[in-house]
């Protein structure tokens, strides 16, 4: 199936890009449906994962918590004017778009190189997501936006690790028909009716005593 890609008129690396994306649904399905991980939806995490692919695990989770941070720092500052959420969350994005920049300024100054076209996507997409973490903290409160917020970064990171240790983002594309495995993964965890494996470890009491 090699030939396929040079055939295909999209470029090698984009059509790795958006074919790692069935794979790294098929890892947040079995975390959600089997192993029973929250976190913010299905779509947050895979494209968390694929910032991850970009920047590096580390980075990517460092550039998240820093995110986060700032996001909660200014939504702290906001709720003193008694502003609506839609301005708030437009407010919130200026604000995570200048501490980007700063971001970026000081990785320059510090002997790094300057984010390249492609890099700025990775870092608007996990930017997307404090816009998830504070719509979560204004409904359920600080200490559930912070265990989903700490749920997607485990799971996105971990999608991110699978991607980079297997090769996937240069092996999809040679052989496009891997993506029937992430397909018959999905398939059959829609199946699953059993308990998820974290309502085995919450119940295990439950079960000694019967």
């Amino acid at each position: 199936m090699a030939d396929w890609t040079l055939r295909s008129s999209v470029p090698f690396e984009a059509l790795g890009w958006l074919l790692l994306v069935p794979f790294a649904a098929a890892v947040v399905v079995v975390a959600r449906l089997v192993v029973g991980l929250d976190s913010f939806g299905t779509f947050a995490p895979v494209i968390v994962s694929l910032a991850f692919v970009a920047t590096g695990v580390v980075a990517g989770v460092v550039m998240f918590a820093l995110l986060v941070a700032a996001g909660s720092l200014l939504r702290a500052v906001l709720l003193r004017f008694r502003l609506q959420i839609v301005a708030r969350m437009g407010i919130l994005l200026v604000w995570i778009a200048v501490f980007m920049v700063v971001l970026a300024g000081l990785g320059t100054r510090w002997g790094g190189e300057a984010p390249a076209r492609g890099h700025v996507f990775p870092m608007l997409i996990l930017a997307s997501i404090v816009e998830n973490f504070s719509a979560c903290q204004a409904e359920f409160g600080t200490g559930e936006a912070l265990r989903l917020a700490a749920n997607t970064v485990l799971l996105s990171a971990f999608c991110a690790w699978v991607a980079l240790a297997a090769g996937l983002l240069y092996a999809v594309p040679v052989f496009p028909e891997l993506l029937a495995t992430a397909l018959a993964c999905e398939w059959l965890c829609g199946r699953w009716t059993g308990l998820r494996l974290l309502e085995y470890w919450r119940f295990r009491a439950m079960g000694l005593e019967s």
